[in-house]
């Protein structure tokens, strides 16, 4: 038995030794026996995938007509997939009740929400008399700017898809052309839709699934011919389309998060006509709860 032993000791004293004398051939064992807060590593590239996007495509989710019953739903989302979303805000819903006026609250407390000017009244649902007066269609904006403490001045027209951003314009009516010329003149910048995921007027729900959409979208994104922006898309969404059920919409996030060369952005930042870009992109992991 102390033979044995005694071997035992002699071999692990001969590793020892090797270990401590021939520091060249064994760095691995080397910086193995160093605290990893010495190693000169970049800890936060470690945790992310960086990927170089040759042909970027960008998304943009814009939420048209809230403050309303599924507001809730959008802003959890954000904030559960933290991706950037767009709300175009009506001001007379926020001051509808206490119940809007906290939806509101909390889209502007969200730091993956940008809130944009969506009118005051979106037109009372008047659309061509509303246009028609374009010092009214001002006054009405301004007022949403003002009483939300709105920070930006993205706007979507109630009713109309009309563009206007950096010195291009896409409109095809005509009641609304000298309003949307003055609201750039005090700068608005106007963003429209190039798709729409539509809804049963009726139930609210989404007539297409996330599949189906997402293959209408894809589509559109290919083709480039539709788009106000080449490789800019701007979905059109409702609130309500989400207030029973926001599963089609995390769906469709996570659908869009396996496409590597999708990315979701801000209006803000419309249009991005550089598609080359260096991307962190998060792996896809399963949020569900």
């Amino acid at each position: 038995m102390l033979k044995l032993l005694f071997a035992i000791i002699l071999f692990l004293s001969i590793v020892m030794i090797n270990l401590f004398t021939q520091k060249g051939n064994h760095t691995n064992e080397f910086y193995i026996s160093k605290s990893f807060e010495e190693l000169d590593i970049d800890i936060e590239k470690l945790q992310r995938e960086e990927i170089t996007i040759n042909n970027a495509k960008f998304i943009y989710l814009s939420f048209d007509d809230g403050p309303l019953n599924g507001s809730q739903n959008i802003n959890a989302v954000a904030q559960k997939y933290q991706v950037p979303m767009n709300v175009m805000v009506v001001g007379e819903h926020v001051f509808m009740n206490a119940t809007q006026k906290k939806y509101f609250n909390n889209y502007k407390q969200n730091p993956y929400v940008e809130v944009n000017n969506h009118s005051f009244s979106h037109a009372n649902n008047q659309y061509y008399s509303f246009y028609t007066k374009p010092q009214k269609v001002l006054k009405d904006f301004n007022k949403s700017m003002n009483l939300l403490g709105l920070d930006n001045k993205i706007a979507r027209l109630p009713g109309r898809n009309v563009w206007a951003v950096n010195g291009k314009e896409y409109n095809r009516h005509k009641e609304t052309k000298e309003a949307a010329k003055l609201l750039t003149q005090h700068g608005y910048k106007l963003i429209g839709w190039d798709i729409e995921w539509q809804y049963n007027r009726k139930t609210k729900y989404p007539i297409d699934t996330h599949q189906e959409f997402f293959a209408k979208l894809k589509k559109h994104l290919e083709s480039n011919k539709k788009l106000f922006t080449p490789n800019n898309i701007v979905v059109l969404l409702h609130d309500p389309m989400f207030r029973k059920d926001s599963s089609e919409l995390e769906n469709f996030i996570e659908l869009l998060q396996t496409q590597t060369d999708y990315i979701i952005m801000p209006l803000s930042r419309y249009p991005v006509r550089n598609n080359r870009v260096v991307y962190h992109k998060k792996k896809l992991t399963n949020n569900r709860s």
